[in-house]
Parts: structure tokens; sequence; C-alpha cells
């Protein structure tokens, strides 16, 4: 994003200012990238506003190529992430066969069943943090159909292809991520039951489901630690918008 700044600005006439740029490694965020020199105050004031929204577009240019996005955690704290809804949007026609055979499989076309179904098979996926290059990329995240051939996955690779799995083979249910300290998983808008473990979002409530393994948990059903979170109001949501 850096770089790109720096070719941006490089076109951009801008009189009585010069740009300095430290070295990437001592950058502390993108806002301490460039730094405006010059005489007239009023020139060094007007630059910098063109700075800031040169960053804004070259990040949010790099984040939509590359499938990111800006996050702001339940502390409050801003950071960055994988866009696992658009991945899991972008996906939903991949996983298509793989979602018509769950409903042939799934006698009764019943919300809590097919999730049930979904459920288990991920939760059989073997669980890996995807950190370590020996065994994956080490990029901490598998994409749905790199998920399926390899085999394996953590808990926001598993919990993407869940989403992708659930809106093919039910294209009307609403669906939110659900985001704690190290973990993600989901609510999904059933019918609820008697000790199910719930959230409300926006008025609605949703059924709490994780697919990440490999403790099996049906939906309703999350660990003892996502629970605390919950309950101490420890989370983010984050809608599926179709």
């Amino acid at each position: 994003i850096i770089r790109n700044i720096q070719k941006k600005l490089a076109t951009t006439s801008l009189q009585g200012v010069r740009f300095e740029y430290p070295q990437l490694a001592s950058a502390l965020s993108l806002n301490t990238a460039v730094k405006v020199t010059g005489s007239d105050p009023l020139n060094v004031q007007k630059a910098y506003a063109v700075v800031e929204k040169v960053r804004q577009e070259e990040e949010q240019r790099y984040f939509a190529t590359n499938y990111y996005r800006t996050h702001i955690d339940h502390l409050n704290t801003l950071g960055v992430k994988i866009d696992h809804a658009r991945i899991a949007k972008e996906s939903i026609k991949s996983v298509k066969p793989i979602s018509e055979t769950i409903l042939d499989t799934v006698s009764k076309k019943d919300v809590r069943l097919v999730t049930n179904f979904i459920l288990g098979f991920m939760q059989n996926i073997p669980y890996d943090t995807l950190e370590s290059k020996s065994n994956s990329s080490g990029s901490g995240f598998n994409p749905p159909m790199k998920l399926l051939f390899e085999n394996q996955g953590d808990c926001d690779s598993k919990m993407a292809l869940s989403v992708a799995l659930l809106k093919a083979t039910m294209p009307g249910i609403k669906i939110v991520i659900v985001y704690i300290d190290q973990h993600v998983f989901l609510g999904i808008n059933a019918k609820q039951r008697t000790g199910d473990k719930m959230l409300k979002f926006e008025d609605e409530l949703y059924v709490l489901a994780d697919p990440a393994g490999p403790s099996v948990l049906s939906l309703g059903e999350i660990s003892p630690s996502a629970e605390l979170a919950i309950n101490q109001s420890a989370y983010v949501v984050e809608p599926y918008i179709k």
C-alpha cells in the first residue's frame, strides 16, 4: 500500500511541498508512511489532505483486491481481517454440487437437520491452524475450495465454507458471523429449542453454531469459552449480506 501511495503521489502536482518516505520497516502505520515538508503551512496542510485521500483509496483498493477489510473488535480496537462474508458469498456457486448432495442425503428439508449435517461434515474435517508452511501455505486461512482440496482448516476457514454451504442449501436463511478473541463462529436465524445458546442482533434471535471441531457440537451448542464470551458481551457480530 505504501509503495502504491508513493507512485500515486509522484504523479500529483502539488507546489511548494516535498514528500518524505521513511523506511517501510519504520512506518508504524499507513498514517506515518508519508511526511510532508514545505515553507508554507497552508500548502503543507493541503498536501496532507491529498495524502490522506490517496491513502484511503489505495488501502481500499488493496483490501478489495486481496479480500481484506477493517475490523473493530469488542474492545473497540481497529484491525484488519479477511473478508469472510465476501469469500463465502463468492463461493456459493462452487459448493452448489455439494449442497445438492447434502439435500439428497438429508431426507427432511428442515433447517436444523440440514444445519447439523453441515456442522458434522465440517467438524470432521481435520483442524489445523494453517500457520506452518510445512503442511499449508502458512497464511492462516484456507478459502472454501482450498479447504476441501486440502481437507484441513482452522475456525475462520471452516466458518466461511459453512456459510457458503448453508446459503447454497438454504438461500433464504439469515446468518451472522460472531467474532470473539481468537475464534469465530456463526449465528443462524432458526427456530429455537430449549437449551439453545443464542444471541440477539438487530431485534432478532440467532441460534449459535460452531463448525470448527473437533468437538461435535450441534446447532445451539458452543464451547464453554465461547459461551463465556457471549455472556460477557466480549464479541462482535457481522451480518452476512446477501
